[in-house]
């Protein structure tokens, strides 16, 4: 049997119910304004990407915006971290850089699939610790990133920005053109 939620506002407005008041919650990008997080980060004196891999870090930093009554709590990650088993891997310096742009044809041959169980354990490890504190308080909410958006981010090398020079001929060449990253989609 799974025990209710104590706070399940986000959960209502999610599935479109009324509900008393808008649902809050932080997104980790808040938390660089939150002097516990900066404190923490100081502390710790590690990159972002380590963060992300460190179960009982990211666990604590997911937690933080809890003391502010927030109606959800953020997985502390980031949607591009399926791509460094692929082999593309990426560094926050300070926004996401990866360190070789996938743009041709061998680019993509060379990436990876990959049993997430295996390459990604710290995933599963933090999500538990989230909500084994949480104890059924708050909902935990996470987000991906939908294969179009890290294929900008694979192709652009990075933030894909309002140009994304690379990655927009993906989309809009024919398939079997031999420019840039087009040669992924098959017909």
């Amino acid at each position: 049997m799974v025990t209710p939620l104590q706070n399940d506002l986000m959960l209502r407005a999610a599935r479109r119910e009324r509900t008393e008041r808008t649902p809050v919650w932080m997104m980790r990008q808040a938390g660089r304004f939150d002097p516990e997080y900066r404190r923490l980060r100081e502390s710790v004196d590690a990159p972002l990407e380590v963060l992300f891999r460190t179960p009982d870090l990211a666990a604590e930093i997911s937690l933080l915006p809890r003391r502010f009554g927030v109606d959800a709590i953020i997985f502390f990650g980031d949607i591009l971290i399926p791509l460094s088993p692929m082999g593309a891997e990426f560094v926050f310096r300070p926004g996401p850089v990866l360190n070789r742009p996938v743009r041709t044809s061998a680019d993509i041959e060379a990436m990876r699939m990959f049993d997430p169980a295996d390459k990604l354990p710290f995933v599963g490890q933090i999500l538990r610790r989230v909500r084994r504190t949480l104890n059924n308080e708050l909902p935990l909410l996470g987000f991906a990133g939908a294969p179009l958006t890290l294929l900008f981010f694979l192709a652009e090398g990075g933030s894909p920005g309002s140009d994304p020079q690379h990655a927009a001929p993906c989309c809009t060449t024919r398939p079997k053109q031999p420019t840039g990253c087009s040669l992924v989609w098959r017909t």
